[in-house]
């Protein structure tokens, strides 16, 4: 069996925004494949793009924003499975701010957890006809929220997922953008060189990921269970917190609302006009063609697996 070390551009103990793979191990879809998964935390932004290009780890999960700055950058990456199927970005602010859309930022203090967020943050402030230059930023580390709370910011950069856990601790907020865009979000990313030489691996990291996502569908208080018992000091701590967080991985791995059975397929027109907004706006400092960096050539594979017998499982399941 043969450990794949995914590198997350957060703290690997928010456990619940990376429930699917937690579930891939613990119920032996993993295995099954031939792999278990190791999750790592990184340091920066890009950090994790840079290890998978160098071979120090398999698999990065990175916004595309992210991901397509690497590219445009050089960094041999290709994205082989999209793991959330909606754009999960935006801007909290407190219950009572007078601030009430993304127009409203220009001029005010915006808070991140690292500098390079701001090319995550480009493209929400663009749909309203801002810039990143139109906004004060200020990286406030991994408890940026505490600045909005503290009045020291106006409004932090934030996803689906991670509010919910903030709620979990007691700290409200009005959280709005997320519908701004059209684009998918945090994506699996490996070496050029690793999808070429190895196949295999890619098809059963997508497979394992596609059945843990699977599992989550059909209990995600179970896929709750499992992730907060992963690491010691696993957040949200609540069951409740925790079921919340899993609850919104189910959906947005399954494309929303509307729902779908066909786990991880990227839409490249919306990564293309991705790209090209990028560009155009000076965040990225080259053209991107992104059928250079998509591959839906695993797809199929990851998504041929026995539902009915996840599904069983899932509603069986005893911790």
């Amino acid at each position: 069996m043969r450990d794949v070390r995914v590198v997350l551009a957060v703290n690997k103990e928010l456990a619940g925004e990376n429930a699917n793979l937690h579930v891939a191990n613990e119920l032996g879809y993993a295995e099954e494949n031939g792999i278990r998964f190791v999750l790592e935390s990184a340091l920066g932004s890009t950090d994790g793009t840079k290890l998978v290009s160098t071979g120090q780890a398999e698999v990065a999960y990175p916004s595309p924003f992210v991901a397509l700055t690497a590219r445009a950058s050089g960094v041999p990456i290709v994205s082989v499975f999209d793991n959330l199927q909606t754009n999960i970005f935006g801007f909290a602010v407190k219950p009572n701010s007078p601030i009430a859309s993304i127009a409203d930022l220009k001029g005010k203090k915006v808070a991140l957890g690292d500098g390079g967020w701001t090319v995550i943050a480009a493209p929400l402030l663009a749909s309203a006809g801002l810039t990143i230059d139109d906004v004060e930023w200020v990286v406030a580390g991994e408890r940026r929220q505490l600045a909005v709370e503290q009045g020291d910011v106006d409004a932090v950069l934030t996803w689906e997922m991670e509010y919910q856990n903030w709620a979990d601790q007691g700290l409200e907020f009005r959280v709005f953008g997320q519908d701004s865009v059209p684009y998918q979000s945090n994506t699996l990313v490996m070496s050029e060189e690793l999808v070429k030489s190895d196949p295999d691996l890619v098809k059963a990291i997508a497979r394992a990921s596609a059945m843990g996502a699977e599992f989550i569908q059909h209990n995600p208080e179970a896929g709750a269970q499992i992730a907060t018992q992963t690491y010691e000091g696993t957040t949200p701590q609540s069951l409740e917190g925790m079921t919340a967080v899993v609850t919104k991985l189910a959906e947005l791995m399954a494309g929303g609302e509307g729902g779908t059975d066909r786990y991880g397929a990227h839409r490249a027109d919306d990564w293309q006009g991705l790209a090209d907004s990028l560009f155009a706006d000076g965040v990225i400092g080259a053209e991107v063609d992104v059928s250079t960096m998509l591959s839906d050539d695993f797809i199929d594979y990851a998504n041929d697996f026995d539902r009915d017998r996840v599904r069983q499982d899932a509603e069986g399941y005893k911790p």
